[in-house]
């Protein structure tokens, strides 16, 4: 292990970086298709290459997820089917009925369809890693812009980009991709752990902080912050767990990133989730990792917490 330190800024901890990111280069969409919340059936095929598309990733327990509804809603009325198509894509593995029941609520006014990802499958074929996540689609199928995380003035930043697109025509080639800097490196979205609590780790992208980290819309804890990187433990309940990292913007305003971790009875029974097994962080892997780094750092100066043996070891 000792050969692999490296410190935040090491190679190996910006290729671990940038292989947690969504694509967001000119790259051709494949289509899905899902059932949407009242059962139907949705073919993204049916609209590829013929408007232009904005997906939009989400779950009903991300509140910035939830403040963006209206505006999407907003967004496809604004344009209307024939020049825009606004698609959500909800990820809530766990008790599906209460997101039908939540989205009853916005029944009168969606004007979108809503995918349920119950397998991830959508998601994971976009590479979405936090929530919420919108990707911009053009006329020729192609991913324009893909951003990631919700405050007012991305959002302002997202709505010009998709009127350069169904207005002027602009296509991936000629709008610059977007995605947010600060970066959550572990764990990994959409993972499951039989830990009763876990690390969370991300790079600061520049912000200043604090970062406050906050457990299902409730409890919160600040991360300690290292100037490139930030770090805090949390405990876990038992099911999902949604992680949320609220952090204010240079400019401005409040950013806000989230994943989700699913937390199983040591014997697996009674609930289970189809995500992969979270490995990182455990206990035993911490030791091991203690050999070569700290793992609770305090101070400042050059941090050696964060590196690729440290993250996959």
């Amino acid at each position: 292990m000792r050969r692999g330190v490296r410190t935040v800024l090491g190679v190996a901890v910006w290729a671990a970086v940038l292989a947690a990111l969504p694509a967001v280069s000119a790259e051709k969409v494949q289509p899905f298709t899902g059932m949407t919340i009242p059962g139907d059936t949705f073919d993204l095929a049916d609209h590829l290459g013929k408007v232009p598309i904005l997906v939009d990733f989400g779950s009903i327990y991300c509140s910035s997820c939830v403040q963006s509804i209206p505006k999407l809603v907003n967004l496809q009325n604004q344009y209307g089917a024939e020049k825009l198509r606004v698609v959500g894509v909800n990820l809530d593995t766990y008790n599906v009925a209460r997101v039908r029941r939540f989205y009853g609520q916005f029944k009168d006014i969606l004007s979108f369809p809503v995918v349920l990802d119950l397998q991830l499958k959508i998601s994971r074929a976009f590479g979405i890693t936090t929530l919420p996540t919108y990707v911009l689609i053009d006329r020729n199928g192609e991913i324009v812009q893909t951003v990631v995380g919700y405050n007012e003035e991305r959002w302002r930043e997202l709505e010009e980009t998709v009127r350069r697109v169904v207005e002027e025509g602009a296509t991936a080639d000629q709008v610059g991709a977007v995605v947010e800097n600060v970066v959550l490196l572990t764990p990994d979205n959409f993972t499951k752990t039989y830990q009763d609590s876990i690390s969370v780790v991300g790079l600061t992208g520049g912000r200043k902080g604090p970062f406050v980290l906050r457990l299902n819309g409730g409890s919160e804890r600040e991360a300690k912050n290292y100037g490139k990187m930030f770090w805090v433990r949390t405990p876990l309940s038992l099911g999902s767990n949604y992680i949320e990292i609220r952090y204010p913007e240079t400019g401005g305003g409040e950013g806000n990133l989230a994943i989700v971790l699913f937390r199983e009875p040591v014997m697996g029974e009674g609930i289970q989730s189809p995500f992969p097994e979270f490995q990182f962080h455990t206990p035993d892997h911490e030791d091991r990792c203690r050999k070569c780094h700290q793992m609770e750092p305090e101070g400042g100066g050059e941090v050696t917490v964060i590196t690729t043996f440290c993250l996959r070891c």
